[in-house]
């Protein structure tokens, strides 16, 4: 029973992870079209840009704010709004050119808006939540891209390849796109409501009111249960025996909030007076950003790295093959993403790995190490007779630069909230740590820009 309840929530986390990344993902996969589409703008470093300058700014509005705000809320109105960006992105194929592009830098703002609002939300709630609920959401994340690539080549290869067939593959992917992510928002909304979760998703910090019982066995029964249930989080226990002692806990105390576990545990002891969860002081976010400082910089560090040469230097390549330009950037894309998912799949497989590196600022070198892909990958641009021209190097490079990715940003965000035990600081903890990625996807793509300028 624990086993299924276990992939069950899993499966949730893996789904509602893949909600998250369907709306870069999709952008991504479709910058092909895209480019055919808008041939006199450089969209593979345009709209990378424009995506994640929105989703920063927004992420700093959800550092002061976002504590503020009810949960449940912000993630279905960004679902439904990234649903229904997603279908008006080939629409705009019916307006001029120029008037068209101008709406599609609109709607990847909206995106890269919302795209934020869920990232942060989701990261924060696992940041109160054992480690492996962020290797399920992680995961998921690698999964949306995979299933949009597929999506992506099996509307191209069943049409021709023209404009009309690429316009009406366009709806047809970005369509899917827009269904999956409705699923995804009402899988969450089924989710917050089963008796298993037995949490309130609200906008007030977790208190847990423990009525006085007249017979002490109860209450020492309830004491000792929920010291099982610290005991068997804190040694990394499933999920799946956490929710079902939660569920038993039910019976007899109620969970008003939405901090997990640690916060309940510790109120089934003393209780706690509700803390006001009004915007974040500046304070606060200095000193969570000086416990978590070597974290935050590996985070950013890594996805400057990841996004100054992709995607936007393998909008460049061309093949050595004979494929299309629009074909080999799906195929690399796909391989992008297959590897990526191994490297989130490989970081809750190699935990305790990560763990000890994490602790003795092993993954520091590492991290730092991944800038030998920049020059690799600048290698590869061009139709020069060489080693570094052929496909096969492409592919090679590609690999290993989206596994070593994967794996290491999810080592970084599943440790990063170790830092903290407070519920409340655990889920700051993961606003911060979501600031650091789209500050360093930003910057990356600023350097993407100059990359650019110089090829």
């Amino acid at each position: 029973m624990a086993d299924t309840k276990s992939l069950g929530v899993g499966f949730v986390f893996t789904c509602l992870g893949a909600g998250i990344m369907f709306s870069w993902n999709g952008v991504l996969t479709a910058l092909g079209y895209f480019k055919e589409a808008y041939p006199s703008h450089d969209v593979g470093f345009l709209f990378p840009l424009v995506f994640f300058v929105s989703s920063l700014l927004c992420q700093v509005l959800m550092l002061r704010f976002g504590q503020g705000l009810s949960l449940p809320l912000r993630i279905r109105v960004s679902f439904i709004s990234c649903a229904v960006l997603l279908v008006f992105c080939p629409l705009t194929n019916f307006l001029r050119v120029e008037v068209g592009f101008a709406f599609l830098c609109v709607i990847m703002s909206l995106l890269g808006w919302f795209s934020a609002v869920l990232q942060s939300s989701f990261f924060g709630l696992c940041g109160q939540l054992p480690p492996h609920f962020t290797t399920w959401c992680m995961s998921g994340q690698a999964w949306s891209g995979l299933i949009i690539c597929f999506c992506r080549i099996a509307t191209k290869a069943a049409l021709p390849d023209t404009h009309q067939g690429l316009f009406i593959s366009a709806i047809i992917y970005f369509s899917i796109a827009a269904v999956s992510v409705t699923g995804c928002c009402l899988l969450f909304s089924v989710f917050i409501r089963q008796p298993e979760v037995a949490v309130t998703l609200d906008s007030t910090p977790a208190t847990v009111s423990v009525p006085a019982s007249p017979a002490s066995q109860g209450s020492e029964h309830r004491k000792r249960l929920s010291d099982a249930i610290c005991m068997e989080v804190d040694e990394g226990g499933s999920a799946a025996n956490s929710f079902v002692a939660f569920k038993i806990l039910d019976d007899s105390t109620r969970f008003n909030g939405s901090h997990y576990v640690h916060a309940a545990v510790a109120s089934t002891v003393t209780q706690q007076p509700p803390r006001s969860k009004s915007s974040v002081q500046l304070r606060e976010l200095f000193v969570m950003v000086q416990k978590l400082f070597v974290t935050v910089l590996l985070v950013f560090i890594c996805h400057v790295i990841t996004f100054s040469v992709f995607p936007g230097v393998m909008t460049r390549y061309t093949s050595s093959y004979g494929l299309s330009d629009e074909w080999l950037q799906i195929t690399l894309i796909a391989v992008y993403n297959v590897f990526d998912l191994i490297g989130r799949w490989l970081s809750g497989v190699a935990r305790r790995v990560g763990s000890r590196l994490y602790r003795c600022n092993g993954l520091i070198c590492f991290v730092v190490m991944r800038v030998v892909f920049v020059p690799l990958f600048l290698a590869a641009v061009g139709s020069h007779e060489d080693v570094f021209s052929s496909d096969l190097f492409k592919f090679i490079v590609m690999s290993l630069f989206a596994l070593t990715h994967g794996l290491f940003v999810s080592w970084l965000m599943m440790f990063g909230p170790s830092h903290v035990t407070d519920a409340e600081e655990k889920e700051r903890a993961g606003f911060v740590l979501t600031t650091a990625l789209l500050g360093g996807i930003f910057t990356g793509c600023q350097v993407a820009l100059g990359i650019a300028y110089l090829l």
